[in-house]
């Protein structure tokens, strides 16, 4: 059974054969947090990306701001056993929509919104218009060095990124989500309220080809999956 004092993040690994649980982590906490993406590598290792305020229990513990800053946490599936912890930190709100592994360049890419000065080491990402929702990635080595935090997208309003998904034909990956104002670089313009937007990203997180859809009120692209065949499915809202 699970102890938490407060809301608390956790991930649980069930055998596929009998259901039956094998591990979950953590089994206990008082940390005010929450897990929003998972993901595999292939290589029996789990990577879990959420957010947390003030402090992660752990050992050493990831210390973070009254706020709320974001982890991202690697555990080995055969033991249940963290193997390393690390914080991407900024000045204001930021969260994770999704995390994909990038197996040709052996890379976790943990892709979010920010609103507000971002930074992950010496690396600093500041936004386009501050308060306004822009997509961010940020990449992480499987020893858990940070390797890049890049704007993927910045409108002069929102966008925000709500899900992605590897790509299996050729390197890169494509992501769903919805904004408002005019998304910057193809100068896409909505048409009023939130619209659905999706996109092909390439393996150095440089945005593609953006379309948009929308009317008159809100829209937006909820989920967005690739099929072994190839073939791009959105499940969208509007």
């Amino acid at each position: 059974s699970h102890k938490f004092a407060k809301s608390n993040y956790f991930v649980s690994c069930f055998s596929t054969g009998s259901a039956s649980l094998r591990w979950s982590f953590p089994e206990n906490g008082t940390t005010n947090s929450e897990a929003n993406a998972v993901t595999g590598d292939g290589n029996g290792n789990v990577y879990i990306a959420g957010r947390f305020n003030d402090s992660l229990e752990l050992s050493p513990a990831l210390i973070g701001a009254s706020n709320g800053d974001l982890f991202l946490m690697k555990i080995q599936i055969s033991t249940g056993n963290k193997l390393w912890a690390k914080k991407i930190t900024g000045l204001g709100t930021e969260s994770v929509s999704s995390i994909i592994y990038d197996r040709a360049n052996n890379q976790a890419v943990v892709l979010g919104n920010y609103e507000d000065t971002m930074y992950l080491g010496s690396t600093k990402l500041a936004p386009f218009v501050k308060g306004n929702k822009a997509v961010f990635a940020a990449r992480f080595d499987s020893n858990g060095t940070a390797f890049t935090l890049k704007a993927v997208f910045e409108s002069t309003s929102d966008i925000e990124l709500l899900d992605a998904d590897i790509r299996t034909s050729s390197a890169g990956y494509v992501v769903s989500g919805r904004f408002k104002g005019v998304i910057q670089g193809p100068l896409l313009v909505s048409k009023g309220g939130y619209d659905i937007f999706m996109a092909t990203v390439s393996a150095n997180d440089t945005k593609g080809i953006v379309k948009g859809y929308g009317g008159n009120s809100n829209d937006e692209g909820n989920e967005i999956e690739i099929t072994a065949t190839g073939i791009t499915y959105v499940h969208a809202t509007y």
